[in-house]
């Protein structure tokens, strides 16, 4: 209205004074204001006069910057004050900034931050229910078309904004209004508009166009003739279509509204379309050249990063295997050279993350560990500087959870201290006492966690007390809004340890707590992970308490919500395994309270709902123990429900999951048998079936569980003889012929046994015995020299396996020894009593 671009709009820059009565606002300080109009602005691209600012200046306060003004555009004009009110109005409905002031970022990060990202909405930053709900609507989006990266779609002028203030508060239409998903679509490719163009025309030539561009390279590289040139702009050529596709690839990965469901099948089409590129990157031969080896190594482990957000694991893991081996031999190749230190340590920790997640212990433990020993030699190089001992904190605590998994658990503890010890030394060294007192809290969360996880209640406690103290004392500063989060899990580990000391009022306490905070978190930010695991998480062990309490009715609703918030999970986010695990857990608990509720049809529909979960879970990661666990749980408790209400169908169903789950174990081909027996007798009383159908489906159901159980006999079951004479399971198919015909199968043939082999004896003299064979007798030769002869008694099948059965006279011992060939590792076993065999070492040295 005035030609005036003031720059640095800002509440400390707005006075309220009265005017006749009536409350007015004074824009002050001017003193980096600009004139518009004449000699001082030029039209924009559809835009009013603009500014042009002397390049590498930035003025203003960059909290309330717009992000032509943070360095995005060359010029701003009077929309950059627009996006500046939308600062202060976004601040006068939530009380904060879009980018929180309690972040303490640096000016340099701040600016990023205003350029890079979108503004949250008010409502996001609500901090009750209600103000969320006055927020929604016209408020949200009235902020949002002032705070539009897009200067072009924000308002032209204050008024514009003033005017839809004004209709707000009369209840009429605004102008500003919600975006449909198209135009969040189109807005997501403008704003990637260079990644995805210059992508785009990589990805169309992909075959052929990469692999020259690659062979390229590598001849002129090697030809060292007349080359330079053209060495030069083959290695550009392909240093741009690789940095197009990476840049491509980043965006499709990290965007968080390509997360949104309107966008996963777009979200996995872009990432799908990558792949030709890297593959072709990867195959290309690169022998010799160490530059090409890494491009090619790097380029395998953006395939797995991509496989791995597609939800094909295996693959990542191949992939990943094949880049750490070209990049540990460039390592051992080239020693001294950093750079391939530091891309062997960065696929280290990639790897170990995803193998742990895989549930494959040791080979994570042993990746990690090769991390580890890389970021403890990159600190000892920094001859004293910190910069290296964050990196080295997450690499400890990713090892310490894989070690806990694995049964190490004073290894694990070790770790977790070591993780302790640097972060509380890099909290040592904040110059702010806010900042400083806030991350040593944080640093003992961690400790105290693992306290609560191998029961040592009364440290924990301890930790998690002076932890919830010091971080409860900064709530009211300006960094408290971030600790909202580690405030609420010290709380839900403290419910923890005082469940297990059955303190169960205060644990509930402090988990209900834990809750609260954990929704307000959620709320604000839908469309995270974190906070609304946390928020099932903290439900569910509120459930656990209430039920210790006596209180069921109320542990099935915390229960239902946990269920709840865990399924929205997994449909938000279906390559992630963990979200249906936790959905078919708390379905489990739910189960429990329905059935100390009385209520048998609710408690084994919640157990239905288990299952389903858990067999969704496993079949994405089929070698998690703890899924199979979860699941094997879920189905037993399914059969024994089924069973006790008389529901025949619904029990045969749940028994023929468990073999379909262990196909190798004799004990679960023999659980399932007995599940299906004991529906025998509940046909047999059904008044709803006629004679005819009740013999039909006794046989049927008597037909499946003897099938099982000679399963059983063959992987190796020993318990023939307790099914026939003892086992009451078993009690409605004694009548069966099928039933008593079952048979152990005859060992194969003689002429099979070894001729020689080792086994290690732990035990007195151990070490490795020596075992061979002349005619019927073994000799065995101990490490202190002694000699052991045994005589071949008959053959036998032990466990599905065919072999020898050998005694030695003196000392009363009878081995059983397997034959050459068996499908697992062949081990020796020892008789311990008429029916029994224990193992005892795998051979070795086998001829």
């Amino acid at each position: 209205q005035k030609a005036i671009l003031h720059r640095d709009l800002k509440p400390s820059n707005i006075l309220v004074t009265e005017i006749d009565g009536r409350p007015v606002p004074k824009v002050i300080d001017f003193g980096i204001a600009k004139a518009l109009g004449g000699d001082a602005g030029e039209e924009t691209e559809d835009g009013p006069p603009a500014v042009r600012t002397r390049d590498g200046w930035v003025l203003g306060t960059p909290q309330y910057m717009s992000p032509e003004q943070a360095g995005s555009a060359p010029d701003v004009d009077t929309r950059s004050d627009i996006y500046s009110l939308g600062v202060v109005l976004f601040e006068l409905l939530t009380g904060d900034t879009p980018i929180p002031r309690s972040e303490c970022l640096s000016r340099e990060e701040t600016l990023r931050r205003v350029r890079a990202e979108d503004a949250p909405r008010p409502s996001q930053r609500a901090k009750t229910p209600g103000m969320r709900r006055a927020l929604q609507g016209d408020l949200d989006w009235i902020v949002m078309k002032a705070l539009d990266r897009d200067r072009r779609r924000r308002y032209g002028t204050a008024s514009a904004l003033a005017g839809d203030l004004n209709r707000h508060l009369r209840q009429e239409p605004v102008t500003a209004a919600a975006p449909a998903w198209t135009y969040r679509l189109s807005k997501f490719t403008r704003r990637n508009r260079g990644a995805l163009t210059a992508a785009a025309l990589v990805l169309a030539a992909l075959t052929t166009g990469t692999g020259f561009s690659v062979w390229q390279a590598a001849q002129a590289r090697s030809a060292q003739v007349r080359a330079d040139a053209s060495r030069l702009e083959a290695e550009a050529n392909l240093n741009r279509a690789r940095g197009a596709v990476d840049k491509y690839l980043s965006t499709v990965t990290d965007d968080p509204q390509l997360r949104d469901d309107h966008f996963r099948a777009l979200r996995r089409t872009l990432l799908e379309s990558a792949i030709p590129f890297y593959d072709e990157m990867a195959k290309t031969s690169a022998a010799g050249d160490p530059g090409l080896r890494l491009d090619q190594a790097t380029s395998m482990g953006r395939l797995a990063s991509i496989y791995y957000h597609l939800g094909d694991r295996p693959k990542a893991v191949d992939l990943y295997r094949r880049e750490v081996a070209i990049e540990e031999a460039l390592r051992r190749e080239f020693p001294g050279n950093r750079q391939y230190r530091d891309a062997i340590l960065g696929t280290y920790s990639n790897f170990g993350l995803i193998l742990q997640q895989m549930d494959h212990k040791e080979e994570a433990i042993d990746i990690q560990s090769r991390a580890l020993t890389l970021a403890e030699q990159a600190v000892n190089e920094a001859s004293g500087d910190s910069v290296g001992l964050e990196p080295l904190a997450v690499i400890l605590a990713n090892i310490s959870v894989t070690l806990w998994d694995s049964g190490r658990k004073e290894q694990a503890e070790a770790a977790v201290r070591r993780v302790t010890d640097l972060r509380m030394r890099l909290a040592g060294e904040m110059k702010d006492p806010l900042k400083r007192k806030a991350a040593e809290a944080e640093a003992q969360i961690g400790m105290a966690g693992f306290l609560v996880r191998v029961d040592r209640q009364t440290e924990a406690e301890k930790l998690l007390r002076q932890s919830m103290t010091r971080l409860e004392e900064l709530l009211p500063t300006p960094a408290g809004a971030s600790l909202r989060g580690p405030l609420a899990t010290t709380l839900h580990n403290l419910g923890q340890t005082l469940y297990r000391q059955e303190r169960w009022e205060e644990a509930l306490a402090a988990q209900r707590r834990a809750a609260d905070l954990n929704l307000s978190l959620a709320t604000e930010n839908p469309g995270g992970t974190g906070a609304r695991n946390a928020l099932g998480m903290a439900k569910h062990t509120a459930a656990d308490s209430l039920m210790k309490l006596g209180r069921p009715d109320e542990a099935a609703i915390a229960w239902q919500e946990a269920a709840a918030v865990h399924r929205s999970l997994a449909a938000d986010f279906p390559d992630n395994p963990d979200h249906l695990f936790m959905a078919g857990c708390a379905h489990a608990g739910l189960a429990t309270a329905r059935s100390a509720m009385g209520d048998a049809a609710g408690a084994r529909k919640n157990y239905e709902e288990c299952v389903d979960c858990q067999e969704k879970a496993v079949a994405m990661n089929p070698g998690n123990q703890g899924f199979r666990a979860a699941l094997w749980n879920g189905i037993s408790d399914l059969c024994q429900w089924s069973l006790k209400a008389e529901d025949a169908a619904s029990a045969i169903r749940a028994a023929l999951l468990i073999p379909k789950y262990s196909i190798t174990s004799w004990q679960d081909q023999e659980r399932a048998a007995g599940v299906i027996a004991q529906v025998l007798p509940i046909y047999a009383k059904d008044p709803g079936l006629t004679p005819a159908q009740r013999a039909l489906s006794m046989d049927g159901a008597s037909a499946q569980a003897i099938q099982l159980l000679q399963r059983a006999i063959d992987l190796g079951s020993p318990s023939l003889d307790k099914w026939r004479l003892s086992d009451n399971r078993f009690e409605s198919l004694r009548d069966r012929p099928a039933f008593q015909a079952l048979r152990e199968a005859p060992p194969d043939p003689n002429g099979r046994a070894p001729s020689k082999f080792t086994f290690d004896y732990p035990f007195n003299d151990p070490g490795p015995r020596h075992w061979r064979r002349e005619g019927d007798i073994w000799t065995e030769v101990q490490p202190s020299g002694q000699r052991n002869q045994y005589k071949f008694l008959h053959r036998a099948r032990v466990r599905a396996v065919s072999g020898s059965v050998v005694s030695n006279s003196a000392s009363g011992i009878t081995l059983f020894i397997p034959d050459p060939g068996t499908p697992e590792p062949a081990k020796l076993m020892l008789k311990t009593k008429p029916d029994g065999w224990r193992t005892l070492k795998e051979l070795k040295d086998v001829e």
